[in-house]
């Protein structure tokens, strides 16, 4: 498994990655293998921070910060149980107000350019489908604050996808109510398993009746663009959407489709957060 010829490495491909096993079940399996503590902790990599976006904002919500996470458990082919490291430990570690359970939780806050324009009439689009729309809560509850403040509000699009609206419709009401109240000037949402016969995702949502019509007309008045999500799947789809809305209702040939969200990368108008 050590060797670098292409042929022994499927092995390794299978065994290791393939089967998700851990350096402990490798020296189980191996139990001739004998590794000295030293050593052992010499060759396991450091355990990386985990990054959230915060699904809250701090003008709504002083002194408090949300995240929205998956949590992660699957079984892996070797039958092992395997369930995500930050999450789990965030998900045991809950405070319980009627017992008087508290935790002290060991973070920080990192500063991001990912975030709303300073003018609260900048019109804006949000895509993120799943738990992408964690830094879109916190937009969308941002724009709720300065609405109280008496402050005019832009167009805002949100197009948010996932499986089932019965099942894993992320703060559905609160979504809900902000739309009804013009917080959201329109809620878009895609059902990837709600028909059995076709599977919506957001890009879809993105090319529907005069909805890329409206995407040109507010990137083309000032508008700013963001996506947060799966960068191998979703961006991609949404980026590729993007290009042919602007060549279609903008009148422009690919590589001037190109050269525009260059520019608007360039000026932050169109900004990701994505993960692979």
């Amino acid at each position: 498994m050590a060797s670098e010829e292409p042929e022994l490495q499927e092995h390794y491909e299978q065994y290791i990655q393939h089967d998700c096993r851990t350096i402990a079940e490798v020296l189980d399996d191996f139990i001739s293998t004998k590794v000295s503590l030293d050593h052992f902790l010499e060759v396991l990599p450091k355990m990386q921070p985990r990054y959230y976006s915060i699904s809250s904002s701090p003008n709504e919500t002083p002194g408090r910060v949300s995240l929205t996470a998956v949590l992660v458990e699957y079984v892996t082919p070797t039958k092992r149980v395997a369930r995500g490291v930050a999450t789990t430990w965030l998900n045991t570690h809950r405070a319980d107000s009627e017992k008087g359970i508290t935790y002290q939780i060991p973070a920080f806050i990192r500063k991001s350019a990912f975030k709303l324009p300073r003018e609260s009439t900048t019109p804006i689009i949000m895509v993120g489908p799943g738990t992408g729309l964690a830094p879109f809560r916190g937009f969308i509850q941002e724009r709720h604050y300065r609405k109280k403040q008496a402050d005019n509000l832009g167009e805002a699009i949100f197009f948010f996808g996932c499986r089932h609206p019965e099942k894993d419709f992320l703060y559905k009401e609160e979504l809900e109510n902000y739309a009804s109240q013009g917080i959201l000037s329109e809620l878009n949402l895609a059902f990837s398993r709600f028909n059995e016969n076709q599977r919506t995702y957001v890009q879809h949502k993105m090319m529907e009746g005069d909805t890329p019509k409206n995407i040109w007309n507010i990137l083309s008045n000032g508008g700013h663009f963001y996506v947060c999500g799966d960068a191998a799947g979703m961006a991609r789809d949404v980026h590729e959407t993007l290009l042919n809305i602007i060549q279609k209702e903008g009148g422009k040939l690919r590589e001037e489709a190109v050269k525009i969200i260059e520019d608007l990368q360039k000026s932050n108008r169109h900004q990701s957060d994505v993960w692979s």
